[in-house]
């Protein structure tokens, strides 16, 4: 590896000597790749437009932008985006969240797949790869009533590529510090009916290095952080064949990963805990079908498998398990689902009908030789949306969803009753040119996850299977210009929360309870303009006030919910065809309630990062430089982020 490293390193300093090559394509060869990517891309998650466009703030990352700025990992893709923030806590995994929404009130999606994890609701994006992604797709706020329950914070869905050329072919190596490496491909093909896609992306690192400014701890001493390796390895891939009015498709996706969970710095009983195994894949057959013109109809199954092994151990050689606190479990899950929609357009309508099925079934053992549980619930929803074209430039949203949860089993305990709830939605928008204004009101729910219904944490929690749904109100004013080189959005919103889950003390113990409740108001800025050709500003801000409003608060502030959010981009051209980008990205203060109670606060920080780039024809060669100043900053209490960060790499495509 060592001479990879050197060979690599001398090539890329030698690039810059070597002349320009650039590849020439006919222009009506390209014209009509841009054609047939836009009338495949995304055929089995959205229509060309759908009416939720018009009344929500939606942002999709496309895999240039993802590429220049730098991103190693959708999460960090997303943090880019106004109103996202993520952390990374005591399980080592990053929690998302989106305009405080945490990761569970946010559905997550492959190509229209919820992902969300069938027992917690959450799943840790970090580890999906992001070769084979045409791009990611956020709605946040007030999200369309057809993609099924649980979307109370709004949707992340993650596209992946459907060929634009008849052959396309990519390849990449990047290598960093503590031989961090990874190799990312991705070969399609396409003929006139039949089309084949597949990617993959492996990754391997020995941990990543604090800060020199991190000041030694107790379980921390600096230089590389302890138990942060990992190894990832993904691969997806599509199947597809076509006729004159409709399509089918295959998708398969799989992640197979192994990683050490950073202990707290400074807890005097820190966890030492491993994950030797983690792995999800899943599958989809989906059929899209157009009887006639104005109508579409789309079907998918899918079945989503997440399994994993998660071993705690005495101290931090990582090597016995022989203390009271030490075990082996197993989580041996899998999600069953089907979804349905159709679509009518007529002169003055877009209609949208959307029916999911979801089973989520939860098998786990706490430790060798203890007795394996079952949970299982069903998910239903039916949801129906139409656009009303009031006049040319005024439009009416209307919606509504019936979204039903059916406990199945509960390891042989006596059922609870079913939980429904109506989310209905409005909204108005109206177009002037190039500026467009826009207001929605929505009613949004999720339903308690199968952990919240049932898990006892370890010992230290009451199970309550009788929680009801978190509910949201959800308002919001938005503001659009788009022109020549000029994109601006202002969105300003108000959410009303009850009815939260958390965990309250009873007596000795715990207990997940519907007891609080909460306001998260705010707004978000996004200003994107191109200096000149080469020369592309981008700049956001989000401000959210979040407040605990529950009765019994003891203060209203709520953990890790940053008031003040700030990102800048600059990309621009040198000589010698070399292109560069700066990047920087301010969190401010964050609340968290410490072991005693009483709520502490982490500084703000602010980020730098840098990469530098050349083409030679097919070829690109670049160097990334993150945390450019070595920020020391922790993302939440006792967890420190990565410190200077350096990576170089090499890219081909055809």
């Amino acid at each position: 590896m060592k001479s990879l490293k050197i060979i690599l390193i001398v090539l890329i300093l030698n690039s810059f000597f070597i002349s320009f090559l650039q590849a020439q394509t006919e222009q009506e060869e390209k014209k009509k790749e841009e054609e047939y990517a836009h009338d495949h891309q995304e055929i089995i998650v959205t229509a060309k437009k759908e009416p939720i466009t018009e009344i929500a703030n939606i942002k999709e990352i496309e895999r240039e932008e993802i590429q220049k700025r730098g991103a190693l990992n959708p999460v960090e893709a997303l943090d880019f985006i106004p109103g996202a923030f993520y952390t990374v806590g005591s399980r080592g995994e990053t929690n998302l969240q989106l305009r405080g929404f945490s990761q569970r009130q946010v559905v997550i999606m492959i190509d229209g797949i919820p992902i969300n994890l069938p027992y917690s609701g959450e799943i840790d994006l970090s580890h999906f790869p992001l070769e084979g992604l045409a791009k990611i797709k956020v709605i946040k706020g007030t999200s369309s009533t057809v993609y099924g329950s649980n979307t109370m914070g709004g949707i992340i869905n993650l596209v992946t590529e459907t060929p634009t050329k008849k052959t396309n072919a990519h390849l990449s190596l990047d290598l960093g510090r503590n031989l961090n490496q990874k190799f990312a491909f991705s070969l399609a093909k396409r003929w006139e009916k039949i089309e084949f896609w597949i990617s993959g992306e492996y990754k391997n690192s020995n941990g990543f290095h604090l800060s020199h400014k991190f000041e030694p701890e107790v379980n921390e001493d600096g230089a590389k952080r302890q138990n942060s390796d990992f190894m990832n390895r993904g691969v997806n891939g599509r199947f597809r064949f076509s006729w004159e009015k409709g399509s089918l498709f295959l998708d398969f996706n799989y992640l197979d990963n192994k990683r050490g969970v950073p202990p707290h710095v400074s807890e005097e009983r820190p966890r030492y805990w491993r994950f030797p195994t983690w792995r999800k894949n899943n599958l989809k057959l989906s059929l899209k079908h157009n009887p006639f013109e104005g109508l579409e109809l789309r079907g998918s199954v899918y079945y989503d498998l997440y399994y994993n092994i998660l071993d705690s151990y005495d101290d931090a050689t990582y090597s016995t398990q022989e203390q009271r606190y030490s075990f082996h479990s197993i989580f041996d899950d899998y999600s069953l689902g089907a979804s349905f929609l159709g679509e009518l357009r007529k002169r003055r309508n877009h209609f949208r009908l959307g029916l999911n099925l979801k089973k989520d079934v939860h098998r786990s053992q706490a430790d060798e030789f203890e007795p394996w549980e079952k949970y299982e619930a069903a998910n239903y929803s039916l949801g129906i949306e139409d656009e009303i074209d009031l006049k040319e430039n005024l439009s009416l949203v209307l919606g509504t969803s019936l979204d039903w949860l059916k406990p199945v089993y509960a390891n042989g305990e006596e059922l609870r009753e079913p939980i429904f709830h109506f989310n209905p939605l409005i909204g108005l928008s109206y177009r002037v040119n190039s500026f467009q204004v826009y207001f929605s009101m929505a009613r949004k729910s999720r339903f308690p996850t199968l952990k919240e219904l049932y898990s006892e944490y370890i010992g230290r929690n009451i199970p309550n299977p009788e929680l009801k749904e978190e509910k949201s109100m959800n308002y919001e004013l938005g503001f659009r210009f788009l022109s020549s080189g000029v994109s601006l959005d202002v969105s300003i919103f108000h959410f009303d929360l009850k009815d939260l889950i958390v965990q309250k003390r009873t007596g000795a113990l715990f207990q997940m309870q519907n007891v609080d409740q909460a306001v998260y108001s705010g707004a978000e800025f996004s200003l994107n303009f191109r200096v000149k050709e080469g020369y592309d500003l981008s700049f956001n801000y989000s401000y959210l006030q979040a407040k605990n409003t529950s009765s019994d608060r003891t203060s209203s502030k709520l953990d890790y919910k940053p008031t003040h959010k700030l990102g800048l981009f600059f990309s621009f051209r040198l000589p010698l065809s070399l292109e560069g980008m700066v990047k920087g990205a301010y969190t401010g203060k964050r609340f968290f309630e410490d072991s005693a109670g009483i709520y502490q606060t982490l500084s703000p920080r602010m980020l730098w990062d840098f990469k530098l780039s050349r083409n030679l024809g097919r070829i690109e060669i670049y160097f990334l430089l993150k945390n450019i100043l070595d920020v020391n900053y922790e993302f939440e209490d006792g967890f420190p982020g990565p410190g200077r960060e350096i990576l170089i790499g090499i890219a081909w495509k055809n």
